[in-house]
């Protein structure tokens, strides 16, 4: 019986230092994603500045020791916008319309593409970057107006290009509360949001996400300030 022990306390021995072995290797092999240079800004401005536009780019680096496979980004913000709506409603002399304070609700879903290629999932190998876009600023004066706003989306395939404003992917979801005579809230879908209303609204979440096959979850909290200049400035937290 002692040797049959002896024999059977080796084996689970062996066992056990086999399998922690193993851990030890596929850890030490594991690829990791970081955020490399955080948003890299690519812009470009003509001499009289009235027009500006600039690309931000999230960049990412696999700093581990074998290929990070299936990696996708997703850029996620929520927020709140109060403004007034004009609401008509049916008045003894016929419809009148009233100014009612309400609550915008506003939310960004988006998986954009890497850069490297037209894909949302890609392997990265060991000690190599790939970036995806995370939106377009521009800065536009038509006449004495100026226009800033940042747009997301991607711009659309000729086929799939609506009849109006239809160049761009729409991602941004705009869910307005329900007039006195809806039951259902008003939803609509804008490629863009200009800075006025982008520092209006009250943003709970702001951040970007990066999955991977084989590797830790990334993600960062985005610090964005759009007050001093008329494209904004960016970094991850």
């Amino acid at each position: 019986m002692e040797i049959l022990g002896s024999i059977l306390s080796g084996a689970i021995g062996g066992f056990a230092a086999t399998s922690m072995g193993s851990i030890a290797v596929q850890k030490y092999k594991q690829p990791v994603i970081e955020f490399n240079d955080g948003v890299v800004k690519k812009g470009s401005s003509p001499y009289d500045g009235r027009n500006e536009t600039a690309e931000y780019d999230v960049q990412i680096q696999n700093t581990g020791r074998s290929v990070a496979t299936n990696c996708k980004p997703r850029i996620i913000l929520e927020g709140t916008h109060d403004t007034t709506v004009n609401e008509p409603f049916m008045a003894e002399d016929g419809w009148e319309v009233d100014e009612v304070d309400v609550t915008k609700e506003y939310t960004i879903n988006v998986v954009p593409e890497w850069t490297e290629e037209s894909s949302n999932r890609i392997d990265i190998n060991q000690d190599e970057y790939a970036s995806f876009r995370l939106f377009k600023a521009s800065k536009e004066s038509v006449g004495p107006e100026v226009h800033e706003k940042i747009r997301f989306g991607t711009v659309l395939p000729e086929d799939k290009m609506a009849e109006k404003d239809g160049i761009f992917s729409e991602p941004i979801r705009v869910e307005t509360p329900p007039p006195r005579m809806d039951t259902e809230p008003n939803v609509t879908y804008k490629s863009s949001i200009g800075q006025e209303i982008f520092n209006e609204i009250d943003w709970e979440i702001k951040k970007i996400i990066v999955t991977s096959a084989n590797s830790k979850k990334l993600e960062a909290e985005l610090n964005l300030e759009w007050e001093a200049s008329s494209l904004p400035e960016l970094s991850l937290e």
